[in-house]
């Protein structure tokens, strides 16, 4: 095939292709905010009262990946009414994710709370996560670890993931400025 014929081509291809996300774009109707509400608060209610814990978790899965608004605050509801470990861990990994400074709070209250959920092992891998999701939203890392024997310089460090995550909580974020045209 000869260069002219080759560049045709290209330019067909990438023609259609530009057409193509212009459809996906303009003519592919989003999902109404109706539709996604009733979404997000039947993964709410799978998550707190699903038939199996593997289903519970799954909907805090899907709850955490939710592209949906209101999700962050559907996260916190259930965090603050479920006592399922696993179900409150794949929220507080949501929460973190999504770096929902709202969630604060209750995951500042998560990491002081040694007996949050009956299980030790359990609860120690929920205090971590929280640490790590903590550390996402607030954007500071204070080396604490859960795992690790919780000698003076540990407990120093928890301390001070405390201290900032309080600060952090009675600072209000910052206000951006709209760009002017």
């Amino acid at each position: 095939m000869n260069t002219r014929a080759m560049v045709g081509v290209a330019i067909g291809a990438a023609f259609f292709l530009l057409l193509l996300i212009l459809f996906v774009i303009f003519l592919v109707p989003a999902a109404p905010k109706s539709d996604r509400v009733a979404a997000t608060d039947a993964l709410v209610e799978t998550a707190l009262n699903g038939d199996t814990i593997d289903n519970k978790e799954q909907a805090a899965v899907d709850l955490a990946r939710s592209p949906d608004p209101a999700a962050p605050e559907a996260m916190r509801s259930v965090l603050e009414k479920s006592k399922d470990a696993r179900v409150m861990i794949a929220v507080v990994q949501g929460l973190g994710y999504q770096q929902d400074r709202d969630s604060l709070p209750q995951l500042l209250k998560i990491i002081k709370d040694e007996k949050i959920v009956d299980d030790p092992n359990d609860a120690k891998l929920l205090r971590g996560r929280a640490a790590v999701a903590i550390s996402k939203i607030i954007e500071q890392e204070y080396g604490w670890n859960i795992e690790a024997d919780q000698t003076d310089e540990q407990l120093t460090k928890f301390d001070n993931l405390c201290a900032a995550t309080d600060v952090f909580i009675k600072t209000p974020p910052p206000v951006r400025e709209k760009k002017r045209k």
